[in-house]
């Protein structure tokens, strides 16, 4: 079948993540995905927002602009990302994110 390679990766965090976190992933998402990276759609927990979500949508290397939601929707307040594509790899996924993370609290250490 011709769609064979296309999956999707679900991302769920229940700790908010900095909004420098979620740029960094959705730009290296977009840089290295680019055309294989078919969908991302989201609601994301931020830090520096904590009344809202974000909502996150981009196709390919294209993300629109965040929009929020004035509260959130029932069920827990946690980050959930689904990302559709070619060759995704959810280890991939966590990895990157997990390394963002890690960097951007390295500098806010320092």
């Amino acid at each position: 079948h011709p769609h064979d390679d296309i999956s999707s990766v679900s991302i769920e965090r229940g700790q908010p993540l900095h909004a420098v976190s979620l740029t960094l992933l959705l730009q290296a998402l977009a840089e290295i995905g680019g055309a294989d990276l078919l969908r991302v759609k989201g609601i994301v927990a931020l830090a520096e927002h904590p009344q809202g979500p974000a909502v996150v949508h981009g196709v390919q290397h294209v993300f629109h602009p965040l929009a929020w939601l004035e509260r959130w929707p029932p069920g827990p307040r946690r980050t959930r990302l689904v990302l559709i594509g070619r060759r995704l790899r959810r280890r991939w996924v966590e990895a990157l994110l997990a390394s963002i993370e890690e960097e951007v609290r390295a500098a806010a250490r320092q």
